[in-house]
């Protein structure tokens, strides 16, 4: 803290002290004002509803995550997510006239009931007709009125049961949506919870308006739900119908030509053809090459450079039951014509009969491998006709493929399309179950015992503060234009010399000692600084000074001389309680500006 800042709160202290009786009668004006509000100021009575305003989930995640991709997009869409409601759509449609204008209209808040106060409207009235606009009008109603009071611009429907003598205002529709609007306080609470607060005239209007304006706007959300789900449920059914025609139509495509290819999987038969194509190529070389060394054996049997009996060495023969049972008998028969030879000459019937046994046994070999060479033809020709039907179906197989994965993409498409569009279908018809969403009312205002406006302590403390700075700035402004009463008031307001003086006493007057004149001016008119120049002048002769004085009867009449003069300072007169602050800093301005000396302020306590 500086020391200007010092030197202020000192001022501002010292101004306190001295003008305690303004700061006290403002603080007694704040209370007083205080005190009327609480008496005179119209009763407001607050209710506070709370509403959850969550909006239902239009698709379950399992269900979501399931078809997923394009389907769940194409879902979304048809049930247009972006539909929601924000919170701060639902809060600015509670604050919306239309609401405010059913609250109105079922509260019956175009009556204000004045008299007695803290009624209700609909223990008064019990229906307002009126038409157009039109001032607030002021109606006493008499405790045996008529059912029907008329207005100039409509007329009221009384209750049945109600007081004696009432005093009523009447406001036209308009202007009772807007008061209602006006003192409607919408807020978030956190989350998605909404808080409805309004400041009634009464305690159960005051919580009746909450809470009546919480249920028509979930009455609202009701029927809007209602509405967008019944024309979102018929498109959607719309939408699910042709995809099912599409998804069968789909179906049977790729089934009849499934039928006509007998192709039912790809994969499966394109290796299945490929493993066959290769089996029956090597089925059909070999057979081939058998065939061919058959034909060169036959080829040399009938040429004679073979004997049947070498048929037997053909590895397929070797293999045969019936040909090594040939084989068997011959060597059975060339064993005993050995054995016989030793004993007999070939001529013998026996060795005879045993040769001719085995040339017998020959002759049976050459048809058995003709036989079996037609059969191995036969058999080449046969494997022959399969590898090309298997070649066939390969080379049929990339189209196959083609048309297949084309249905078949088609058709998965339109089955997740289907599916997600059968789900949202199910979930908008679920969501007629719970229409609203999870919007509902959470608590529920309830009529206050006690006023919230004014409040008592509040206005009290608030009324005190106010007079205190009502005071404060009173004996700021006072000081400021007041009249001075010490020289201490002039020191603080100019920063000049001053001293106090009263008839009888010395001057305290402290001069340059190459000064030989001063002049004695008093501040403002009608205050004669004659006293104050004696008083100068003895005061001089017992300090042995030689001083000339002169008087003027105020600082306006000055003379030229004086003015032009910087060795002839000037001492001002002022009088307590009727020279004015502002009176000294003008005639200290006006002396600077002039270039004079100001010997100082004398603030001449009384006799002057």
């Amino acid at each position: 803290m500086n020391s200007d800042d010092t030197v202020d709160i000192g001022e501002t202290l010292h101004t306190l002290r001295v003008e305690w009786r303004r700061v006290a009668l403002g603080t007694a004006l704040g209370l007083v004002g205080a005190l009327g509000v609480l008496i005179f100021a119209p009763r407001r009575w607050e209710g506070r509803a709370t509403v959850l305003v969550r909006e239902a989930q239009n698709l379950p995640g399992g269900i979501a995550q399931l078809v997923g991709g394009a389907g769940g997009l194409l879902a979304s869409s048809l049930l247009g997510g972006g539909l929601n409601s924000s919170l701060e759509t639902d809060m600015a449609l509670m604050r919306s006239r239309h609401l405010a204008g059913e609250v109105v209209d079922s509260l019956r808040l175009q009556v204000v009931v004045r008299s007695p106060a803290g009624t209700p409207p609909w223990q008064v009235v019990r229906a307002v007709h009126t038409q157009g606009r039109f001032k607030p009008v002021k109606l006493q109603v008499a405790a045996n009125a008529p059912d029907s009071l008329p207005m100039s611009t409509g007329y009221l429907l009384l209750a049945a049961r109600r007081a004696g003598e009432t005093a009523i205002r009447v406001y036209d529709r308009e202007d009772a949506i807007t008061r209602v609007v006006e003192r409607l306080a919408v807020d978030e609470e956190g989350g998605e919870v909404v808080s409805l607060t309004w400041r009634g005239d009464d305690s159960l209007s005051g919580a009746a308006a909450p809470n009546l304006l919480a249920q028509r706007y979930l009455a609202l959300r009701r029927a809007t739900d209602r509405s967008r789900n019944g024309e979102r449920l018929a498109f959607v059914s719309r939408q699910a119908d042709s995809l099912e025609r599409n998804l069968t139509d789909v179906s049977r495509r790729l089934r009849n030509f499934q039928d006509r290819s007998g192709v039912l999987d790809l994969m499966l038969n394109g290796r299945i053809a490929l493993e066959a194509a290769s089996r029956l190529q090597d089925q059909l070389e070999a057979l081939v090459m058998e065939e061919r060394a058959l034909a060169h054996l036959l080829e040399r049997i009938g040429t004679g450079t073979l004997a049947p009996r070498q048929l037997a060495a053909y590895p397929t023969f070797l293999k045969s039951p019936a040909i090594n049972d040939f084989l068997a008998q011959i060597a059975r028969l060339e064993t005993e014509r050995v054995a016989l030879l030793q004993t007999r000459g070939p001529a013998d019937p026996t060795v005879i009969a045993r040769v001719e046994g085995v040339k017998q046994l020959e002759l049976q070999l050459q048809p058995l491998a003709r036989t079996y060479a037609d059969a191995v033809a036969r058999q080449r020709a046969t494997l022959q006709l399969a590898s090309d039907s298997v070649q066939r179906v390969m080379r049929a197989l990339p189209a196959q493929a083609e048309e297949t994965y084309a249905l078949q993409v088609e058709r998965e498409r339109t089955a997740k399309t289907a599916l997600a569009v059968q789900a949202q279908k199910v979930e908008l018809q679920l969501n007629t179950i719970g229409e609203g969403g999870e919007a509902r009312q959470v608590d529920a205002a309830e009529p206050q015992r006690k006023a919230t406006f004014p409040p008592r302590a509040m206005t009290m403390v608030l009324g005190t503060v106010a007079g205190i700075v009502f005071g404060i700035v009173l004996a700021l402004v006072a000081v400021s234009t007041g009249p001075v009463r010490s020289a201490e008031d002039v020191r603080r307001a100019t920063g000049v010399r001053a001293s106090d003086w009263r008839p009888g006493a010395p001057v305290v007057v402290a001069l340059e000692p190459n000064v030989s004149v001063l002049v004695v001016a008093p501040i403002s008119a009608g205050v004669d600084g004659a006293d104050v120049a004696q008083a100068t002048i003895e005061t001089a002769r017992s300090r042995a000074q030689v001083v000339e004085i002169k008087t003027v009867p105020s600082l306006q009449s000055l003379p030229m001389a004086v003015v032009a003069s910087a060795d002839r300072p000037v001492l001002l007169v002022a009088r307590a309680g009727v020279t004015t602050r502002a009176e000294i800093r003008d005639a200290v301005r006006w002396l600077a500006d002039a270039q004079v000396p100001c010997a100082g302020v004398v603030v001449a306590r009384e006799g002057v």
